[in-house]
């Protein structure tokens, strides 16, 4: 039997022995949503993954998303959104800018627990207009959690590898006001030698709340020290090691006028990384970077006349002071105009224009149209068209070794994205399914004209051509399964060898099922992922959790059930099997 029937064979035995599925009703959630006007991304409505510390795992039920993986435990992790690369997605906290400006490997270095998290949405490039340049394919946003209640949690894990982790979180709160404070730990020593981490998490989230003001302000701080065997030079068997740091300010304000909102927030970022090529011998290579991000924003919403209407104003600045890539400083002035129209009860209008000005790159534009019509009760359709773009990275424009060369005279990178679908509803059973066309101009990859040539970043075009598919079937609402389907095809210039090019997940399906049965919760997912020119791989996680009452639960976790043989990058080895045991107690 070929290994497309066995995926197909399998998937469908999953789905004909799950006996129930239950939301979980005594784990703290993480919310994972769809952006309100992109249709793409739909998942259970609660996800268990809350208990897997220094995770973010859980985005990986969702349809589109790829999360590619060094280390164990997430020691370090990259995110691909419907067939791009690792550069090419925008991660956003509240709505602004946190990617790093010099490599988007530190993008998903998030200085808060996943206790902090209230809402994860992916959205589509028509987000772009809102969000600016780096939506490239899409964004992931991170809704903090607003500290409105009074809650202690402590959290204890032991795993394989020598793993220890530890949660303590307080929550403070009356009617005006709440405070709270998360501590988080992570030590291990690693699935192999040289892949050994710790982490430290602290974050401190402050919120004041009035009947037509709010506001809140937030500080979090992540330091890492890890094995990074073969993290940047795949097959190569460097005994690297990497210490890295984060620490961000964010500020969220809300002046409610009635139909009238005015939201001026701030944010900053400051990120160092050490990294040593080999432990063993650290004159070899060496490298310091230091990054700061600075961005302001001022956002109106108005309902009215024109429909649902915002407005914004932007203010970036970022800076690195690096020992190869020297220092360098840019400034971006950014504003948009997003206006949703309802034409009539069947059609619904949304259009968004940005204009961008960098010092750099002068005027940039970037916009979008979406159309919702309404075919009856139970279907819908939608078409949009959208235009994003990218900055190059200061590691593409700047960085140079014995085998890598930056280029500095790199154009910003375009692209135009189209799609058609639908979504239905027939009984139980929700469908979503659509086809879209990603076209790429001057996108950055690095390249070779040769095999014994430089590794250069140069402007190509590309495109892309992907199907999304998700089927939903709500026998009531204590059994639901969902089942996830994206294929991407990409097509690159021909005449190079590329380091990142067809890279790609080109099939893509993950599904879940939660089980409930006394004071057992168990959940068991199953994802398949075929990257273009390479064989596919499917991996299984467990995860059960018993309430011993209200108060207390003992949790066991197992990612890669089955123990297999795999790697999430090329010529990078990922872990085995790893498994995690450990209680929770509130109160």
């Amino acid at each position: 039997m070929s290994l497309k029937r066995n995926i197909l064979f399998l998937f469908s035995l999953f789905f004909l022995t799950c006996t129930g599925f239950a939301q979980d009703e005594f784990l703290d959630k993480i919310i994972v949503s769809k952006d309100k006007f992109s249709p793409h991304e739909i998942s259970q409505d609660r996800v268990l993954d809350s208990l897997s510390v220094n995770s973010i795992s859980y985005l990986n039920s969702l349809s589109g998303v790829d999360l590619q993986t060094r280390g164990t435990f997430a020691a370090q992790q990259d995110i691909s959104l419907w067939g791009s690369n690792f550069q090419q997605v925008l991660i956003t906290i509240n709505g602004k800018n946190f990617n790093d400006p010099q490599t988007a490997h530190y993008n998903l270095d998030l200085p808060f627990s996943n206790q902090d998290i209230a809402l994860t949405e992916v959205k589509n490039t028509d987000s772009a207009v809102q969000l600016g340049p780096g939506c490239s394919f899409g964004a992931v946003n991170f809704l903090i959690k607003k500290a409105n209640d009074n809650k202690t949690i402590f959290e204890a894990g032991v795993g394989n590898h020598d793993t220890f982790s530890g949660l303590i979180s307080a929550t403070m709160s009356n009617d005006s006001f709440g405070n709270r404070i998360t501590f988080e730990r992570m030590i291990s020593d690693g699935f192999q030698p040289f892949t050994e981490q710790k982490q430290l998490k602290f974050s401190d989230f402050f919120s004041i709340f009035k009947d037509d003001f709010s506001f809140d302000l937030g500080f979090g701080y992540i330091a890492k020290d890890l094995g990074a065997y073969d993290f940047y030079t795949p097959g190569s068997g460097f005994a690297s090691k990497e210490m890295v740091s984060t620490k961000f300010l964010i500020a969220d304000s809300e002046f409610d006028f009635g139909q009238i909102k005015i939201k001026p927030g701030f944010l900053m970022r400051k990120h160092k990384d050490t990294f040593i090529l080999e432990r063993t011998n650290p004159n070899l290579y060496m490298n310091n970077h230091k990054s700061d991000v600075y961005s302001t924003y001022l956002d109106i919403e108005s309902e009215s006349g024109f429909g649902k209407l915002d407005l914004g104003l932007r203010l970036l600045e970022e800076k690195i002071n690096s020992l190869r890539l020297n220092k360098h400083r840019r400034m971006m002035y950014s504003a948009y105009i997003n206006d949703r129209i309802d034409i009539n009860q069947f059609l619904a209008c949304t259009l968004g224009y940005r204009f961008d000005y960098s010092d750099e790159y002068a005027g940039l534009s970037s916009g979008s149209i979406l159309f919702d019509i309404m075919v009856n009760d139970h279907c819908s359709l939608f078409v949009q068209a959208s235009r994003s773009l990218r900055l190059p990275s200061y590691t593409e424009l700047y960085y140079s070794d014995s085998t890598t060369i930056g280029n500095s005279g790199l154009s910003c990178e375009s692209g135009y994205k189209y799609e058609l679908g639908y979504k239905s509803r027939l009984n139980k059973v929700d469908f979503i399914q659509s086809v879209f066309l990603k076209e790429q101009d001057n996108e950055i990859d690095w390249v070779k004209v040769n095999t014994s040539s430089l590794w250069q970043a140069e402007n190509l075009d590309s495109s892309i051509l992907g199907v999304n598919n998700m089927v939903a079937y709500t026998i009531n609402p204590n059994f639901k399964l969902v089942l996830n389907y994206t294929y991407t095809n990409k097509y690159s210039q021909d005449g190079f060898n590329y380091k990142y090019g067809v890279s790609n997940t080109k099939h893509l399906i993950s599904s879940g099922v939660n089980l409930k049965k006394n004071r057992f919760s168990h959940y068991f997912g199953l994802s398949y992922k075929k990257k273009a020119s390479r064989d596919g791989w499917v991996l299984c996680d467990y995860k059960t959790v018993f309430e011993v009452n209200s108060n207390k639960r003992i949790f066991l976790e197992a990612d890669n059930l089955f123990n297999v043989e795999y790697e999430q990058i090329e010529g990078i080895p990922s872990p085995g099997r790893l498994v995690r045991l450990g209680m929770r107690l509130n109160w």
